[in-house]
């Protein structure tokens, strides 16, 4: 019997952050693992805040970065990852995910929004990409 309750973790991610959204998955898997036992509390880091500039889609670093670091790893873990077309600003997803919640679909927008950019190239950035993923998750 736990008395002392679940292990915390605190995560800080960006749904902009290739790293992250591999991480995700490991993640997962600590949950179903150890369930009530563990306990993440996710905070939001704006990778790329104003004024700082965004990143260049077709920039040779980030097009090396990817293959490189993050398509190989990707493969390693199984994850259906594309390379961004477009490099938003986070603020207004983060700002979402604290609404889904307080509205109890934290979980789902979650993993929803990350799929959402790395899987189907979407604008995460965009206020009517965000309404679609709020309906999408019950929101």
């Amino acid at each position: 019997m736990n008395t002392v309750g679940p292990l915390k973790i605190d995560v800080w991610s960006d749904y902009v952050c290739p790293f992250c959204y591999l991480q995700l998955a490991v993640l997962e898997q600590l949950q179903q693992t150890y369930g009530e036992r563990l306990e993440f509390n996710w905070h939001a880091f704006e990778l790329r805040p104003d004024p700082l500039a965004l990143l260049d889609p077709s920039a040779d670093y980030l097009r090396e970065t990817w293959s490189r670091s993050v398509l190989p790893m990707a493969d390693r873990r199984q994850v259906t990852m594309k390379m961004p077309s477009v490099q938003p600003r986070s603020r207004k997803v983060l700002e979402a995910a604290a609404f889904a919640r307080n509205a109890g679909s934290f979980e789902a927008f979650h993993k929803e929004a990350y799929r959402a950019f790395f899987e189907k190239g979407l604008d995460i950035g965009e206020t009517h990409t965000l309404l679609e993923l709020a309906a999408t998750t019950g929101l």
